[in-house]
């Protein structure tokens, strides 16, 4: 997080952590604490092996995690991002692992209806009338540690009809703000009908030569 500079107070704001790179450190956790398998795998922390004779095995190893909350503010998913410096130099984390790792849906959560930052960044959507639209945890992170707190991000979908109800309180003006690969690009076609139809003011920030927001 450091490298990235991604400060201490940034951290504390948005509850950033780590899963240890164990295929038990979660489950023994949340053994101690006591909770039950069924109810950890319900949440989608653990997950059952294919022949379900070798037991339970955490979801998140070697991750920097970041909490998904709800209007609450409560956590009610995860998402979980490699350490590349731990992929592939410990058993419980493989060298092709997935850079990113998401909570499957349940009864708490369904990301369809969740944006990521939301509840951080509601306050400065409303007193800047607009909201910045983006695809990754890291890129809501960075801005808004750099003052454009009114950034959000979808959790790892496509942007929805709800998702479009849930911003139209708040502002009517919504900036795309996707990564300048083809598949923001893509992304940010495939948007800006589901803002018009949400009775939404639509645009597109280009990065030009950046990748995505974080650059």
């Amino acid at each position: 997080l450091k490298s990235r500079g991604i400060t201490d107070e940034t951290i504390k704001a948005f509850r950033l952590g780590y899963a240890p790179a164990r295929w038990d450190g979660v489950q023994d956790y949340l053994r101690r604490e006591g909770y039950s398998q069924e109810l950890a795998v319900a949440a989608g922390l653990l997950k059952w092996g294919k022949d379900g004779s070798r037991g339970c095995y955490d979801l998140f190893r070697g991750r920097v995690m970041v909490p998904i909350l709800d209007k609450r503010g409560k956590p009610v998913a995860f998402g979980g991002r490699v350490l590349d410096a731990v992929a592939g130099t410990n058993s419980a984390v493989h060298a092709d692992a997935p850079k990113y790792v998401n909570s499957t849906e349940a009864d708490i959560y369904n990301k369809s209806k969740v944006l990521y930052g939301l509840e951080q960044a509601r306050r400065a959507i409303q007193n800047r009338d607009r909201v910045l639209v983006v695809e990754g945890y890291f890129d809501v992170i960075s801005l808004h540690q750099a003052g454009h707190d009114e950034a959000v991000a979808t959790c790892g979908t496509a942007l929805t009809e709800e998702h479009c109800r849930m911003i139209r309180p708040l502002s009517r003006r919504v900036i795309a703000l996707f990564d300048s690969d083809e598949a923001g690009l893509r992304a940010a076609e495939r948007s800006m009908p589901l803002f018009v139809e949400a009775d939404l003011e639509p645009y597109r920030l280009d990065l030009g030569e950046h990748k995505d927001p974080d650059e």
